[in-house]
């Protein structure tokens, strides 16, 4: 069973920052690239578990894996994964999505 913590990544709270006391608005390219590199950011310190919602994916920080414990990325829509999703995740749920990722990377980049 995952514990959820409330907040977000160090990453996204930069970025919201950033926006909140910019002069102007940005533009929604501007965003997308700066939502971009701090995903990569989180992705290069942590393992981030993604879940499937309506046209696009909920994004969690994994804090630790035992206990499991997750942090809710704001990543493009922001997407949440049910409630009922999160109580139930494990840590073999956790290595086996690594190891699927993995596996297609290797098949997108034409290694096996």
């Amino acid at each position: 069973m995952a514990k959820l913590l409330k907040g977000m990544p160090k990453e996204f709270e930069a970025l919201e920052k950033k926006r909140a006391y910019a002069s102007e608005e940005i533009g929604w390219k501007e965003r997308l690239r700066l939502e971009e590199t701090a995903l990569k950011l989180v992705e290069a310190r942590t393992t981030v578990f993604r879940h499937h919602v309506a046209d696009g994916y909920a994004h969690y920080e994994v804090v630790k894996m035992a206990p499991l414990t997750l942090r809710h990325i704001p990543y493009l829509d922001g997407y949440e994964a049910p409630a009922y999703v999160i109580r139930g995740l494990r840590k073999q749920d956790i290595e086996e999505q690594v190891r699927v990722d993995k596996y297609w990377k290797s098949l997108a980049e034409g290694v096996n």
